[in-house]
C-alpha cells in the first residue's frame, strides 16, 4: 500500500511538471515578436569620389637676393627674422669704389686750384687792359688774350663740374645697403668661401602637390580642394590656381607628375608642413555588385525599394555615376533577381 501511495506521487509530480512547462513555453511564445516576411538587404550610402593627394606647405615667393657689390660690413638680420618691404637687412663697402673717388676727390681739388690761378690771371689782363690807353697797339692783343683766356676758364669750369658728378657717383658706390623685397622671413647661410646668403620667403603661404599623368584629369583650375595639415589637423577649403601643363622635371624619367597649387591660411599652416589634400570629383563610384542588369540600382526610401536608372558608366570593378543618385542616397548593395521596383524592405 505504501509503495503505491509513492508511485501516485511521483506520477503526481510529473504530470504538474508537464503542465507548467508546457505554460512556460506557451507564455515565451506570446511574449516572441513576430518575425518580419520581408526580404533583408544590405543598404550603403553614396558619397562623392575623391582624389587624395599627398602635399607641402610653402611660401608664395623665395628669393636667394643678390649681395651689392663689395665686402660685406655689417649683417642686421639673423637665420629666421621677420623683417617688413625696404628693411635694411646688410651693408657692403666697395673698395674700388672707394679708390675710384679718392683719385676723383684729387682731380677735384687740382681743377680748383687751376681755376682759381685762371681767374687770377682773367683778373690781371683785365687790368692791364683798363690801365692802357684804347689806342694803344697792345690793347687789341690783350683783348685777344683775353677772350681765349676767358673761354678756357668756362671750359675748365665745365670739366671741374663733370669731375665733381663723378666724384659724386664715385661716393654713391662705395657703401651699399641690401633691402628686403618684401615682408616675410630671411634666411642666413653662407657659401663655401664664408660670404653671407640671404633668403627671402614671403608671409604668403601655399600648399603644392603632384598628379600623375593618370589623375591629370580630374584636377582643374579653380576646384575646391580640402587641405588638412598632418601634424596639427588644422584644415581649409581653398581653390586651385595653378595647374602645371608641363610635368616636373624630376618626374620626366618616371611617370610624369604635374604641379599643381592653391593659396592657403598663413595663421593656419606653417612652412614645410606636411598635408593630406582632397579634391571632391564630380561624380559617384558605386560598386558593380550593386547594379542588376538594365543599369538598375535600387534606392532605399522609407523602407522601400525603387528601381532607379542613374546615368553612369562602367569603371573595372564599380560604376561612376554622373546624374539620378546623389551624395547622401542609399541603395541596396546586395539585390538580386527577385527584388522588385517599391517592394518593401528591410535594410542592414
Amino acid at each position: 500500500m505504501k509503495k503505491k501511495v509513492i508511485i501516485g506521487i511521483v506520477i503526481g509530480v510529473v504530470i504538474a511538471a508537464g503542465i507548467g512547462v508546457k505554460l512556460l513555453v506557451q507564455a515565451n511564445s506570446a511574449k516572441l515578436p513576430e518575425m518580419s516576411q520581408e526580404p533583408l538587404y544590405t543598404t550603403t550610402t553614396l558619397h562623392q569620389d575623391v582624389l587624395s593627394l599627398a602635399g607641402k606647405i610653402e611660401a608664395k615667393q623665395v628669393q636667394i637676393l643678390t649681395n651689392p657689390r663689395g665686402d660685406i660690413q655689417s649683417v642686421m638680420v639673423a637665420d629666421g627674422d621677420r623683417v617688413e618691404q625696404g628693411q635694411a637687412l646688410l651693408t657692403t663697402n666697395d673698395a674700388e669704389a672707394q679708390n675710384t673717388a679718392n683719385d676723383l676727390v684729387n682731380a677735384v681739388n687740382k681743377g680748383q686750384r687751376d681755376l682759381q690761378q685762371q681767374a687770377a690771371n682773367l683778373e690781371q689782363l683785365k687790368q692791364q687792359i683798363k690801365n692802357l690807353p684804347a689806342e694803344d697797339s697792345d690793347v687789341s692783343q690783350l683783348q685777344t688774350q683775353l677772350n681765349s683766356e676767358t673761354q678756357a676758364y668756362k671750359d675748365a669750369q665745365a670739366d671741374l663740374a663733370n669731375t665733381q658728378k663723378q666724384l659724386n657717383d664715385a661716393n654713391n658706390k662705395i657703401k651699399h645697403t641690401l633691402t628686403a623685397p618684401f615682408a616675410g622671413v630671411i634666411q642666413v647661410a653662407h657659401d663655401k668661401s664664408g660670404a653671407v646668403i640671404l633668403t627671402a620667403s614671403t608671409n604668403d603661404l601655399m600648399v603644392v602637390s603632384q598628379v600623375t599623368e593618370f589623375d591629370y584629369p580630374k584636377v582643374k583650375k579653380d576646384a575646391t580642394m580640402l587641405v588638412k595639415a598632418l601634424a596639427t589637423g588644422n584644415s581649409q577649403d581653398t581653390k586651385i590656381n595653378f595647374v602645371a601643363s608641363t610635368p616636373d622635371e624630376n618626374s620626366k624619367s618616371q611617370n610624369a607628375k604635374y604641379r599643381i597649387t592653391a593659396d592657403v591660411n598663413s595663421q593656419q599652416f606653417m612652412d614645410g608642413q606636411s598635408v593630406k589634400i582632397k579634391v571632391p570629383q564630380n561624380t559617384i563610384k558605386l560598386a558593380k555588385q550593386a547594379v542588376l542588369k538594365g543599369n538598375t540600382v535600387f534606392l532605399v526610401r522609407n523602407g522601400r525599394a525603387y528601381a532607379v536608372k542613374p546615368t553612369m558608366t562602367r569603371q573595372d570593378d564599380y560604376y561612376l555615376i554622373t546624374d539620378g543618385l546623389k551624395e547622401g542616397d542609399k541603395v541596396v548593395a546586395n539585390p538580386d533577381a527577385s527584388l522588385k521596383d517599391k517592394q518593401k524592405v528591410v535594410a542592414e
